[in-house]
């Protein structure tokens, strides 16, 4: 339950800082809200314009489409310990990857004057450097 009401707490400021009130947007979330707060959910959505109830509304279908990414953050660490992180495509490769982070300041910065034993690169997760 807390998972799910701190989710709607990240909806509500993702939408406040877009400034989104569009109907499109605001009904899925107010048809999502009602079994958490039917009575706050009951009044927003007539205030929407609706004369039934939201427990009538049909639930909004999935869209993996949504979900996709074009860009994955790595966290980077180096000997165990976090220093930076990066952003590269999802599609880049593990070889791709290790170049990409061996550019980074922080990385460079961190590996002067030592010589790197190993570089891990675990596809989707984290880049592991040790010195």
């Amino acid at each position: 339950m807390n998972t799910c009401v701190s989710h709607f707490m990240i909806l509500s400021n993702e939408l406040r800082a877009l400034k989104s009130n569009k109907r499109a947007v605001l009904e899925p979330a107010v048809i999502m809200l009602a079994p958490f707060a039917p009575h706050l959910a009951e009044e927003l959505w007539h205030r929407l314009g609706h004369e039934t109830t939201v427990c009538d509304a049909e639930w909004p279908v999935l869209n993996e489409e949504f979900l996709k990414t074009d860009t994955i953050v790595y966290p980077v660490q180096i000997n165990g310990k976090h220093r930076g992180n990066i952003e590269i495509a999802v599609s880049a490769t593990p070889a791709e990857v290790e170049a990409f982070a061996m550019q980074q300041e922080f990385v460079r910065r961190n590996l002067e004057g030592v010589v790197v034993k190993k570089f891990i690169v675990i596809p989707g997760r984290i880049v592991n450097i040790v010195v």
